[in-house]
């Protein structure tokens, strides 16, 4: 997918002006994509890596050309408490809202020798792209309920 968003569409047609989004992986591929339509879009992004700090710099600057604010965290999706300060971090940078949250993360694992690998490279698949997901939805619901409660009182 190329990341220059802008060719793909000549006319946005969306509005998302200052909402305020999360894409876990958003150091490369469709993550990257999907960060850069939302901030053309209007959209100040949370950029989250895992291990990819120059792509998650590069998504940033592509972010910033837009003329929209980015955070970048480095995350491990799996991690409770991990994906716990990416929602406060992100809350306390971007005026303790959240407005759209996109689980990308993921991971494949080198799995065509299958006889080769250890049973602890199958469960970091599944810890990443099973249980990181839910938290990251479990978490993110809460704030959610949170913000709306918020502006019902």
């Amino acid at each position: 997918m190329s990341s220059d968003v802008s060719s793909h569409r000549t006319k946005n047609q969306y509005n998302l002006t200052d909402r305020v989004a999360v894409v876990t992986g958003s150091d490369s591929g469709i993550g990257q994509g999907i960060a850069l339509l939302l901030a053309q879009s209007g959209c100040h992004v949370t950029v989250c890596y895992h291990k990819d700090e120059k792509g998650a710099l590069e998504t940033a600057q592509k972010i910033h050309d837009f003329g929209r604010k980015s955070l970048i965290i480095q995350v491990d999706i799996s991690d409770e408490e991990q994906v716990k300060e990416l929602i406060e971090k992100t809350l306390k940078n971007f005026d303790n809202h959240i407005d759209i949250f996109i689980n990308n993360a993921g991971i494949s694992g080198d799995f065509n020798n299958v006889i080769d690998k250890e049973f602890r490279d199958w469960e970091e698949v599944f810890r990443v792209n099973i249980h990181g997901t839910y938290l990251c939805s479990k978490l993110i619901a809460k704030q959610y309920l949170k913000q709306n409660l918020e502006k019902i009182n």
